[in-house]
């Protein structure tokens, strides 16, 4: 998986920037899936697994440096 933050805070501040992602960052892993999926499988795959308010661990690169972050399940 290597899905990049594109829009991360260009129309307004919200969820995901509030938890600390950025533009830019690459998200590798979410949730323990780390192989290849494409962002809508993702995003099933979360919201089928999660509910609103819950929070699914993921790994970021962000240049160099791998990141740890909580995605917040609106």
């Amino acid at each position: 998986m290597a899905l990049v933050a594109k829009h991360v805070g260009q129309y307004d501040e919200h969820a995901a920037m509030k938890a600390g992602f950025q533009k830019d960052d690459v998200l590798v892993e979410a949730a323990g899936w780390s192989g290849w999926q494409t962002e809508s499988e993702l995003i099933g795959q979360l919201l089928r697994k999660n509910q609103p308010g819950d929070a699914v661990q993921t790994t970021v690169l962000r240049g160099d440096e791998r990141i740890q972050l909580q995605l917040p399940i609106q």
